[in-house]
């Protein structure tokens, strides 16, 4: 057990400046006595025995500092007992070689008495002071039954004992008070220190980047998100490699301005939305900066939109889907009976054909609204593909040629919802492509763009395409060119492909005479945020 006080960087130095002191005092007693200075008062009574004492007294001291310095020596209760020990039996046999214990050298003691106070507890403090009491109690009667001491000797024996013992007692309840004070000074320093812990991880998670610049533009903070949305192919671009932030920058370090909010495109195609709040610090003015995924914005709005769409419609489809079950179910038994003619017949074929419409539309909002949000993952496009088509072909009839223009190619998105994708997309690729060439066939390509390495899938069917007063339309939902169409099929592609913060295009090849859509992917690399 310890009866030391916690070790700090302070203790340490402390330490260090008593063995400094002690070499000091060692040397200087040692000097006084060799050069005559001080015959009179230091090794009077028995000047070889001071000699010999000085001597020891000096290497232990220089001991001492060189395990000081080897940081062997520590502020340990073993250590700093043996240094105070050492020191009491030294001075106290200095004092008996001088033979004047009245002349004040007895107050020498109380040096190494306030050091072992400040560092001992308990009662290592008081067990030192009677430990130095004893030693010049006995020096006292050692000198009186020698001839070389007197009662004045004896009694400044036991002033210097009670000044031991006031010493170690002033000098403890002070160390303690110190304690109490440094213990609340310790406890707000780690209170700030957490509460600094807590903000610097809340900025490091926010979905918002976060980057604070001095005056000279240098960097000064910066979070995940910032970080991320700043970088590409793994270089950080930075604040003064992009033009329009540091342009604004600039006008705010010349003039004091602070720039206003505004938009623009990173090199990556990456829209971002930045503003610029002024941190008012007369000594130290900074701005921070606001980074915000201008995709994702629009991917939290689209959840939004969505997520009362879905409400909506699944509330309608169940309200049609009652009435709808009970005219089919009516023209179903009308249709069993036999005073029905053949015209009623078709009028009832109509009813049921439009019914199933009815019923299939109503499944697939149904579907819509209960998609559930991205999960996205790391896939293999072409190994995907692969699979895909096998799968795809156990079911359904065609042909799909897959070209994979790169060996490799890694994209992040929901598999399930690349599955949903590419399935409405190749179902409409093959039934273009027999309504035109009498072939149900579809080209499915993979390759990586090279303006901003982001993978994408093309889906190619020999239609006879899109007109262009329809194109603007084909992505809104209930937009069909098809009477048995439900119209939700290219709406849902597209959705799905915004919640992955992928993009879905089409465009026509009058090259080859095809429809393509193309799937551009997020980057492999960069973090897909959901809600």
């Amino acid at each position: 057990m310890s009866f030391l006080t916690p070790t700090t960087n302070d203790t340490h130095r402390l330490l260090g400046i008593y063995i400094y002191y002690r070499l000091g005092l060692g040397l200087m007693l040692g000097i006084m006595h060799w050069t005559g200075l001080s015959k009179d008062v230091f090794g009077y009574a028995r000047p070889e025995l001071f000699t010999d004492i000085s001597l020891l007294y000096i290497t232990i001291c220089t001991l001492s500092l060189m395990l000081y310095w080897a940081n062997t020596l520590k502020a340990y209760t073993t250590h700093l007992l043996a240094l105070l020990v050492f020191d009491f039996i030294a001075l106290v046999i200095m004092i008996y070689a001088s033979g004047n214990l009245t002349g004040g050298l007895g107050y020498l003691l109380l040096i190494p008495m306030a050091v072992g106070s400040t560092f001992l507890r308990g009662q290592a403090n008081i067990g030192l002071a009677a430990f130095g009491t004893i030693l010049v109690l006995v020096m006292s009667l050692v000198m009186i039954n020698n001839g070389t001491g007197d009662g004045r000797s004896f009694f400044a024996a036991g002033i210097t004992g009670v000044s031991l013992f006031v010493t170690a007692i002033a000098f403890r309840i002070f160390s303690e008070k110190v304690q109490v004070s440094q213990d609340a000074a310790q406890k707000q320093t780690d209170q700030a220190n957490y509460l600094q812990l807590i903000s610097q991880r809340i900025v490091e998670t926010m979905r918002t980047g976060i980057i604070v610049v001095d005056q000279d533009l240098r960097i000064k903070l910066i979070n995940h998100a910032a970080a991320s949305l700043l970088t590409t192919n793994d270089k950080f671009e930075g604040v003064v490699r992009v033009t329009p932030i540091y342009d604004r920058l600039q006008i705010w370090q010349e003039d004091g301005v602070t720039p206003s909010s505004f938009t623009f495109t990173l090199s990556h195609n990456q829209s971002v939305k930045v503003s610029f709040a002024p941190l008012d610090d007369s000594l130290f003015p900074s701005m921070m900066l606001f980074v915000e995924d201008m995709q994702r914005l629009g991917q939290e709005a689209q959840q939004l939109k969505l997520a009362s769409l879905g409400r909506l419609t699944a509330s309608i489809a169940h309200e049609i889907r009652n009435p709808l079950g009970a005219i089919s179910h009516a023209g179903q038994l009308l249709n069993e009976s036999k005073n029905i003619s053949e015209n009623d017949h078709a009028l009832l074929d109509i009813i049921h054909n439009h019914s199933q419409r009815i019923n299939f539309i109503i499944n697939n909002i149904l579907d819509f609204s209960r998609r559930k949000s991205a999960n996205p993952e790391m896939v293999d496009l072409n190994q995907w593909l692969i699979d895909f088509k096998a799968e795809y072909l156990q079911h359904h009839d065609g042909i799909i040629d897959i070209i994979n223009k790169k060996p490799e190619i890694q994209a992040k998105i929901d598999p399930n919802h690349l599955y949903q994708i590419i399935t409405n997309l190749v179902d409409n690729g093959i039934r273009y492509s027999k309504q035109a060439k009498g072939q149900s066939i579809v080209q499915i390509c993979t390759n990586i763009q090279q303006k901003d390495q982001r993978p994408y899938i093309e889906v190619i069917d020999y239609g006879e395409g899109i007109s262009t007063e329809k194109l603007d339309h084909i992505f809104e939902p209930f937009y069909t060119t098809e009477v048995t169409g439900s119209g939700l099929g290219l709406y849902l592609c597209k959705e799905l492909s915004e919640a992955n913060q992928a993009n879905l295009s089409y465009r026509y090849d009058e090259a080859n005479k095809n429809s393509v859509f193309r799937l551009v992917l997020s980057h492999p690399q960069r973090r897909i945020e959901l809600q």
